[in-house]
């Protein structure tokens, strides 16, 4: 959907100043944040208690909402991972509208995948998602409230 906006992105491409050296430090620049949507990615799915989450299609099989590790610091890792990779691709033909476009669809996206799930927790698991969230942002600011032994399965990275 958005792969004719990128590619239209590239007209009238030049260097940065008409350097290549910073060109190439800008390109690094775009795969780091990229890299670290995919670190985001991979650490979660690698510190998941069973029984919170799963790759379900049809509908919400947890028994449990997850508060712990890196779903103790935002509410949605796996998104968040997702829109640094996007934004990483986004970044990298130095077009100020890409940025943009990709920030306001994945804003949709994000919002219209997670209010169906909001009321599924409600009422399968009996939980205020207001005071989840609250508890995230909160914890966003404190990253010392990670609950570290839900983290041994990331090989010991937290």
């Amino acid at each position: 959907m958005l792969l004719p906006v990128f590619l239209l992105s590239f007209i009238g491409y030049e260097y940065p100043f008409g350097s290549h050296k910073l060109d190439l430090l800008w390109e690094i620049g775009c795969l780091l944040v990229s890299m670290l949507g995919l670190s985001v990615r991979i650490l979660t799915s690698g510190t998941v208690p069973a029984g919170t989450s799963g790759r379900n299609t049809k509908r919400q099989k947890a028994d449990a909402l997850n508060t712990t590790g890196v779903y103790s610091i935002v509410r949605h890792p796996l998104y968040l991972g997702n829109y640094l990779i996007a934004l990483g691709v986004s970044l990298f033909p130095r077009s100020w509208f890409l940025p943009i476009i990709v920030s306001l669809a994945f804003i949709l996206y994000t919002r219209g995948s997670s209010l169906p799930r909001r009321s599924i927790w409600k009422a399968n698991l009996g939980i205020n998602t207001g005071s989840g969230q609250r508890e995230s942002r909160r914890s966003f600011r404190d990253l010392s409230l990670i609950n570290r032994r839900s983290c041994h399965s990331a090989g010991g990275l937290l």
